[in-house]
C-alpha cells in the first residue's frame, strides 16, 4: 500500500523525469544555430577565409536582423514542451540538406532548409502564437536566398528589359532625352550603358520585404491586408530609387564611376537602407496606434 510520502516521491521523479526531456525549442534554436553557421561558413569561403568581423560587415544587416529576430523568438518565449519525433526527424532531414547541398556546392541549400521551417512553423501556428512570426520571417529568407534568385534566372531577361524601359519612361517623362534598346539605355550627348543583374532592382526588393517581415515579427505584429500597400510603396520608391540612380550614370564616364562605385553609390545605398527600415518602422507604429 502507497503511502502519501511514496505518492509524493512518485510525483516528483515525474517532475525530474519531465523536466530533464528536450524542450521542442531546443531543438529548432539548435537548428537555427546551424543555419546560420552555415550562413557564415558560406560567407567565409567567398571572402577567402577573411576574419570573421569582416564577414559580419560583408553580410547585407538586413539578413543578420532576420536572424536575431529568429533567435528572440524562440528564446524569449520558448516552446516548452518535450520534443517529440517528429522534431528530432525534422532536425535530422535539416541537417543532412545542408550538409548534402553543401557539398554539391548548391548555393541554395540555406533557402531550402528556411524554406522547410517556415512550413513547418506554420502549420504550427494555432498551437502557439509566436510561431506564425518564426514562420513569416523564415520565409522572407527563402524569398531572399532561395526564391528571388531562381525567379531571377528564369525571367532575368525580361524583368532587366522591363527595368530598362521604366527608367527610360521615368527620365523621359521629366524633359531628358533617354532611349531604351533591350537592357541598353543611352543619351545622345552621354553613355551607353547596359543594365545587368547587379544593377538591377529586383533583388533588393526582396531585401526590403526580409527587413519588413523581421520588424513585423519583432514586435509581435500579424500580417494583413492593411501591409499590402505599405509593400507596394515599399517597392515603388525603391524602384524609382535604383531608376534616378541609374539614369544618372548617364551623362558622362565621371558620373558612371560616381554613382556606380563611388561616393554615389555610397549615399544611394544609404538612402535605400533608410527608405527601407522608415517603412517598415512606420507600418508597425500604425498598426500600434489602430
Amino acid at each position: 500500500m502507497s503511502t502519501p510520502s511514496d505518492l509524493q516521491s512518485l510525483n516528483n521523479a515525474k517532475r525530474i523525469s519531465l523536466t530533464g526531456k528536450v524542450q521542442k525549442s531546443d531543438v529548432y534554436l539548435a537548428l537555427l544555430i546551424l543555419i546560420l553557421c552555415s550562413f557564415l561558413s558560406n560567407r567565409f569561403e567567398s571572402l577567402g577565409l577573411a576574419s570573421f568581423f569582416i564577414t559580419l560587415v560583408n553580410t547585407n544587416l538586413f539578413v543578420l536582423l532576420a536572424f536575431y529576430v529568429l533567435l528572440q523568438l524562440i528564446t524569449l518565449e520558448p516552446d516548452t514542451r518535450p520534443a517529440r519525433l517528429k522534431d528530432y526527424i525534422f532536425f535530422v532531414c535539416a541537417a543532412l540538406s545542408l550538409f548534402v547541398f553543401g557539398q554539391t556546392g548548391s548555393i541554395y541549400d540555406i533557402g531550402f532548409v528556411t524554406g522547410g521551417l517556415a512550413l513547418w512553423f506554420w502549420t504550427r501556428r494555432k498551437a502557439i502564437r509566436q510561431d506564425q512570426f518564426i514562420a513569416l520571417v523564415c520565409f522572407a529568407l527563402t524569398l531572399n536566398i532561395l526564391i528571388s534568385p531562381v525567379l531571377f534566372q528564369f525571367f532575368k531577361s525580361i524583368i532587366l528589359i522591363g527595368e530598362v524601359d521604366l527608367i527610360a519612361f521615368i527620365w523621359s517623362s521629366i524633359g531628358f532625352n533617354v532611349w531604351a534598346d533591350g537592357q541598353y539605355l543611352g543619351t545622345p550627348g552621354g553613355m551607353r550603358i547596359q543594365l545587368i543583374g547587379a544593377c538591377s532592382v529586383f533583388t533588393n526588393l526582396s531585401f526590403g520585404f526580409l527587413c519588413y517581415a523581421s520588424m513585423k515579427a519583432f514586435n509581435k505584429s500579424p500580417m494583413s491586408f492593411g501591409d499590402i500597400k505599405y509593400v507596394i510603396i515599399l517597392i515603388v520608391l525603391l524602384a524609382v530609387g535604383n531608376a534616378i540612380r541609374i539614369g544618372l550614370m548617364l551623362p558622362g564616364y565621371e558620373a558612371y564611376v560616381f554613382w556606380h562605385t563611388g561616393d554615389g553609390a555610397t549615399i544611394f545605398g544609404i538612402v535605400q537602407f533608410i527608405i527601407i527600415v522608415l517603412i517598415s518602422c512606420i507600418s508597425v507604429l500604425v498598426r500600434k496606434k489602430v
